[in-house]
């Protein structure tokens, strides 16, 4: 009877440790699975993270062009203004031209006080004003 009980015994263990086989097998396949859905999360990320990067360089590339743009606007406007504000206040427009030099660089209020043209230090004999139509 004794050989019976081990026996028996033999077997209850062995389907006890069938079934802890059964159950670290079923751990195991739920791990991978985990785990391939980390490499799947993780894959993704990495794509977003590309995508971000490339939107990132094409959004500073366009920052760059924008600014660029604007420095040029800037310049071509301070050289207009140059161009059209009187070169001694600075303020108000040309519209004077000295004679016999023929610089346009004075408004008509600086031009009643000075003798020579601020440009070329030429002596003016006459100054017209200049009308824009």
């Amino acid at each position: 009877m004794h050989a019976l009980e081990t026996e028996e015994a033999h077997l209850a263990q062995g389907e006890i440790a069938q079934q802890d086989l059964i159950a670290t097998q079923n751990r195991w396949i739920e791990a991978e699975s985990e785990k391939y859905a980390a490499q799947a999360s993780l894959s993704d990320a990495q794509s977003d993270v590309t995508d971000l990067t490339s939107r990132w360089i094409l959004a500073e590339s366009q920052q760059h062009a924008a600014n660029n743009t604007l420095c040029e606007v800037l310049a071509e406007m301070s050289e207009m203004q140059e161009r059209t504000v009187c070169c001694i206040c600075l303020d108000r427009p040309r519209c004077i031209v000295l004679q016999p030099c023929l610089h346009h660089v004075l408004c008509h209020s600086c031009a009643e006080s000075i003798a020579r043209c601020p440009v070329c230090r030429t002596p003016v004999d006459a100054k017209n004003r200049i009308i824009w139509a």
